[in-house]
């Protein structure tokens, strides 16, 4: 059975079925069904169905292999639609299926599946586990090749350096001339990698690879992240047009299917645009549907993130006792999916919310347990020991300890070689020094507080520049396509 089929490859498989009668025919109903599950999920649903009255009809048991595929059709399908429960039954039926058969090719497409499935209920190690499965028992050279690079993007999102060490000289630097599912495998890899390394221009032009391979090879989930994973670098480069096309080009894609992991991700990314162009109040019904969309799969990860961005929507409108609901979840939604980071965050807006609500203990409390475990990005660390130094001084009264924590803040600053604190920091570093009587060290933290507000200017319009170019590259690329 071929694996990512291209347009030509499946109009010759729609002449075939139409020339095809009695078992040839349902054969090819589940092969069309298999190529058409994500490039036309309604038409490979109701191939499968008719396929699985066909297969009843003439003995499930006398076709194992058709049975084994069309289990592989309807399990993504469910899994798309949210029936992870389903989903499952069916890829590790599939699975066994294969495995009698000793077909190799089979066993892989079915951990492949798995991997799809681990990924949606929040089983890291376990996805990464079958996708090593899957290639160890690939003989088709494209699946081989197509699980080897899930792995190394798995890879990426557990440890970035780790992963560059491990991938960068057995990835390609360039796409040409690879088949265009290894093209997008090979593309979202860079995109995720030089995104996380802070190399946006550079990312936003592997997305568009990423989104337009992607396509042409029928994996439309794909398409849908990479456009929504460029709409994140734009906005990041504050290049806001440019962040909400990507965004809504996400979002066109993801709503006729309604697929809810996958149209609650693109619902959240046009939620973080319009919340970093002030709309926070539109962003709030977006981020709402995205939760309820994923509501039956709230151990996803992407069901975690969505969470944070509700949470931090919440904080801005001055929701806090949402916000504060809402935090709790991701509390324990990061502790289950072993996510450090997703808890960092949730405690951090539990702090906020309950800064808001007074709650002055349970706020100072569970900053601490934020500061003492440094596993944030570092601006965020920043953030939390200038939250540790709002709760020091409302709850303990103690203008020492709260100067303490924001010199502590710089110092992470200083570690991490930014060459300039983030103004607000300075700002407040200034505030302290003065009500402590340290005039020499507020006049140099004004100083600094006015090269950062000089650097930020300059940085802003770096960002914009290089967002815009990386825009420009695009165009000539699509241009010289045509």
């Amino acid at each position: 059975m071929l694996f990512l089929a291209l347009e030509d490859e499946i109009l010759a498989c729609r002449q075939a079925l139409a020339a095809a009668q009695g078992l040839p025919a349902l054969l090819r109903q589940i092969e069309l069904a298999w190529h058409l599950r994500q490039r036309n999920c309604s038409e490979a649903q109701s191939l499968a169905h008719q396929a699985r009255a066909g297969l009843r009809e003439c003995g499930e048991a006398t076709q194992p292999c058709a049975h084994a595929r069309l289990l592989l059709v309807e399990g993504e399908l469910a899994v798309l639609h949210g029936d992870t429960a389903a989903g499952q039954a069916a890829a590790q039926a599939a699975l066994a299926g294969f495995q009698a058969l000793r077909d190799n090719d089979g066993v892989c497409d079915a951990y492949l599946l798995l991997a799809h499935l681990y990924r949606s209920i929040g089983r890291p190690l376990a996805r990464q586990q079958v996708f090593a499965d899957a290639a160890a028992h690939a003989q088709d050279p494209l699946r081989k090749r197509f699980a080897e690079i899930n792995m190394a993007i798995a890879d990426v999102y557990a440890d970035v350096k780790a992963a560059r060490q491990i991938w960068r000289l057995r990835m390609p630097a360039s796409i040409d001339g690879l088949h265009p599912g290894l093209q997008s495998g090979v593309a979202f890899f860079w995109g995720i990698l030089t995104e996380m390394e802070g190399q946006l221009p550079q990312a936003i032009v592997w997305w568009e690879s990423a989104h337009q391979a992607s396509l042409a090879s029928g994996q439309l989930q794909r398409a849908i992240i990479a456009a929504g994973n460029q709409s994140y670098a734009y906005l990041h480069l504050q290049a806001y047009p440019e962040a909400l096309a990507a965004s809504s080009r996400a979002l066109t894609l993801a709503r006729p299917n309604a697929w809810p992991e996958t149209l609650g991700a693109a619902l959240m990314r046009n939620a973080e645009v319009l919340s970093g162009l002030q709309r926070h109040a539109q962003a709030r019904p977006l981020l709402q549907e995205g939760l309820q969309l994923q509501s039956a799969l709230k151990s996803s990860y992407n069901y975690a993130i969505t969470l944070g961005a509700w949470c931090r929507n919440c904080l801005a409108l001055n929701d806090a006792a949402t916000a504060l609901a809402a935090a709790q979840e991701l509390e324990q939604s990061a502790k289950q999916l072993g996510a450090p980071q997703l808890l960092y965050d949730a405690l951090c807006c539990q702090a906020r919310a309950q800064l808001m609500l007074q709650e002055l203990e349970a706020a100072h409390a569970c900053i601490l347990r934020a500061t003492s475990a440094p596993q944030g990005r570092v601006l965020d660390q920043i953030a939390a020991w200038q939250l540790q130094a709002q709760t020091s001084l409302a709850l303990l009264h103690d203008a020492g300890q709260a100067l303490h924590c924001l010199e502590q803040a710089l110092a992470i600053s200083r570690q991490a070689g930014q060459s300039h604190a983030p103004p607000e920091l300075l700002a407040a570093l200034q505030q302290a020094y003065l009500q402590q009587g340290r005039t020499a060290d507020a006049a140099q933290s004004a100083q600094l507080l006015a090269a950062a507000l000089a650097a930020r200017h300059d940085e802003v319009t770096q960002q914009r520049a290089d967002a815009l170019h990386a825009a420009h590259l695009l165009q000539r690329r699509q241009v010289s396509a045509l």
